[in-house]
Order: C-alpha cells, then structure tokens, then sequence
C-alpha cells in the first residue's frame, strides 16, 4: 500500500512539473519585460526632468529700480518660449540677498566678512519649452534678452542643453528598440515554453480525437489552463515589479520626482499580456498537434 501511494505522489509531482517550468518561465519574461515597459513609461517624464533642469539666468544691473524690474518680468512672463507649467509660469526671481543665501548655503563661506558690498546681483532664472532647447534657440533668446535696459548678461549652459537634448533622443530609440526586441524574445521564449509543457500531452490529444471529440472540447481544458497559468504569472511578475519600484522609491528620495501613476496601468497590462499571450501560445500549438498524423507525433 506505501508503494502504491508513493507512485501516485510521484506521478502527482511529475504532473505538476511542466506547471512550474511554465510559471516560473512567464513569470520571469513578464517581470523583465515589465521593468523595461515601466522605464519606458518614465522615460517621457525623465526627460521633461531633465529638460526642466536646464536655466537660463538674466543678470540684471545693480541700479535696477523696482519699476524697472517689475516691467521685466512682465516682458518674461509674456515670452513664447518660456515654460508653463499647471498654468504657473516658470520664471524665479533671486533677489541680490537670495543670491548671497545661495552662495554662502553652496560653499559655506561669508564673503560680505571681507567684503564691504554684496557683489553679487539680481536676476531671473528662467525655465524653458522643449522646443526652445536647442543651440539656437538658446542663442536667439539670450540674444534678446541682452538688448533690454538694465540687463547685464544672459547666461546658461549651452553644452549642457545641447549634450541632454542629443542624449534624451538617443536614449528614447535605444529604450524603444530594446523594449520591442525584449517583447519579441518574450513571446517566443513563453510560447516555446508552452510548446515543451504540451508535448507530453500530444498523445492524450490525439486520443480525445480518435474517440470522437470535437476540436473546441479538446482545446478547451488545455486554453484554460494556459489563460489561467498566463493570469497567475502575470499577477506574480506584477508583484514583484511593484516591490521593486516601492523599494527603489524608498531607497533614493530624489526619484519621488519621478513618482507617476502608471503602475495600475503596467500591473493590468503585465496580467491581461500573460493570460492572452499563455493562450494564443496554447492554441497555436494545440491546433499543430490535431494537424499531425500518428507518426509525426512520435
């Protein structure tokens, strides 16, 4: 009697075996194709990060009234090309005691101990469209701003805005051509996988046949099985993408900026991917097996 149930736990085990390899396969594929889908969705608001990060400060003279600054802002704030965001236009004014703060915060130094005057002036930091940043561009705005009455100089980075708007369009083809290259690899890597699952069951396949089923009654206990396994490892990967991206969060504060609410929408792709893909792969495979004649099958 302990033999008997030895071999019927045996055979329970050796059933399930084809299970694991296929959940633990599409789980895996659907987790890393995840991760990729997740960075590409971010990569539209790391770059307006990154594109948010580049400034360009009007100086302006030490003289400046309060009138005359004011009409400068209000010329600013008329501007084409400088950046509106949630209806706020992106524009800081630092007064020449805000700029002595920042000074002294960044290198820990009082130069006013050695100094009789703050040398330092006023100006306006100035965020700009997408559009605008480009060499140009650049040079064109700082060009008109220069010309207007009491200001000094305008300035910014222009090898900086150059190098980040090169890279954001080479790192943008390089994510795309990665992600879909990575969701090629997956589909086949999962229906190869399914494939393998299947061909110890072309025999209990070509016997439903010969004793008369019809093709959706042979398909259908293998399509919900394959739905059901894609749901599951869908689920799976989804958890620990999600575990991941938390504990990413909570490790490095500075990508909170980067927080979005696309993670409901990547965790219902990732499942309804694995459950659809888990049975078209089946299908596909399935109607290969009730094509086959007898000898094939071996």
């Amino acid at each position: 009697m302990g033999d008997v149930t030895k071999h019927i736990r045996r055979k329970k085990i050796l059933g399930n075996f084809p299970f694991v390899i296929v959940f633990t396969s599409m789980t895996l594929a659907l987790f890393v194709l995840g991760v990729f889908t997740f960075i590409l969705v971010h990569a539209g608001q790391l770059s307006q990060f990154l594109e948010e990060s580049i400034e360009v400060h009007v100086i302006l003279n030490k003289e400046i009234s309060e009138s005359q600054r004011a009409y400068i802002e209000t010329q600013l704030n008329a501007q084409p090309f400088v950046l509106r965001k949630d209806q706020n236009v992106m524009i800081k004014y630092v007064s020449e005691n805000d700029a002595k703060k920042d000074f002294i915060k960044s290198y820990g130094e009082d130069f006013m101990t050695v100094l009789d005057e703050n040398p330092l002036h006023s100006s306006f930091i100035l965020k700009l469209k997408p559009e605008y940043l480009h060499k140009k561009s650049l040079a064109d705005i700082a060009l008109k701003i220069s010309k207007w009455d009491q200001v000094k100089e305008v300035y910014y980075l222009e090898d900086l805005a150059d190098q980040i708007t090169k890279n954001i369009r080479l790192l943008t083809i390089i994510f795309v051509s990665f992600s879909i290259v990575l969701l090629i690899i997956t589909i086949l890597l999962i229906n190869n996988t399914i494939k393998l699952a299947l061909y110890s069951q072309r025999f209990l396949i070509r016997s439903m046949q010969l004793v008369g089923a019809t093709q959706f009654f042979i398909q259908k206990p293998f399509l919900a099985r394959a739905f059901s396994q894609g749901l599951i490892s869908g689920a799976t990967a989804s958890l620990l993408l999600a575990g991941v991206y938390y504990y990413i969060l909570g490790m490095f504060p500075d990508f909170q900026a980067l927080n979005t609410p696309y993670l409901p929408h990547v965790i219902g792709t990732l499942i309804l991917f694995g459950g659809l893909l888990g049975l078209f792969s089946s299908l596909i495979v399935i109607n290969k097996y009730l094509k086959m004649s007898l000898d094939e099958l071996y």
